[in-house]
């Protein structure tokens, strides 16, 4: 069973990943694992990845929304499989955000002080302030 990590106690600032006129992406240690065992157990962690492209057409539209991507990320650190699983509203803000996310990298998450694949849960949000 891969192990499904989900965003609790971070800073809400370093939790967003901000895609508009701001300085740009947030990353940090948006994830943390909850599992027992003899060694760490913590969710995958963003190493690098750049902000999605804010849509020509939901810009000139004015549209905002948060898009929540499930996401796989291997041992390797690469994203596997991501899915939407909370839309913005705007079929192109979501497909936006989840063409982004493929090309991210990330500390794969440790299971008892081992890597292993595993599901997480991160938000997008598109914001034109």
């Amino acid at each position: 069973m891969i192990p499904t990590f989900r965003g609790t106690t971070a800073p809400k600032g370093l939790f967003r990943v901000e895609v508009g006129s701001g300085t740009g992406a947030v990353f940090g240690d948006s994830f943390r694992g909850t599992g027992a065992g003899s060694g760490t157990t913590r969710g995958p962690r963003i190493v690098s990845g750049d902000k999605p492209e804010y849509p020509a057409n939901a810009r000139a539209k004015g549209w905002e929304g948060t898009v929540r991507l499930q996401i796989l990320v291997s041992v390797e650190g690469q994203v596997e499989g991501a899915r939407i699983v909370g839309s913005s509203g705007y079929a192109e803000l979501d497909e936006a955000a989840r063409r982004a996310i493929q090309e991210w990298r990330f500390r794969p998450a440790l299971q008892n002080g081992s890597p292993v694949a595993a599901w997480a849960t991160l938000p997008i949000v598109f914001d034109l302030r």
